[in-house]
């Protein structure tokens, strides 16, 4: 494949990817932010294993109703 065609393909494909992103802007949103969230998710992961562990009881008071 010669240096023209190569950039026409290039250009192509290009057109494509931007085509499908407009036409799918609502399905790109919803993937971009489940791969935010997924980094999110990881960071805070990640942040978890540095810190000190709790008892289920910590957890459980925490996520029930103040009465």
């Amino acid at each position: 494949m010669s240096a023209a065609e190569q950039q026409e393909l290039k250009q192509i494909v290009k057109e494509a990817v931007k085509e499908v992103m407009i036409e799918n802007s609502g399905m790109m949103k919803d993937l971009l932010v489940e791969v935010l969230d997924d980094i999110a998710l990881l960071q805070r992961m990640e942040e978890g294993r540095k810190t000190e562990l709790v008892s289920r009881e910590q957890i459980m008071e925490h996520l029930e109703p103040k009465r």
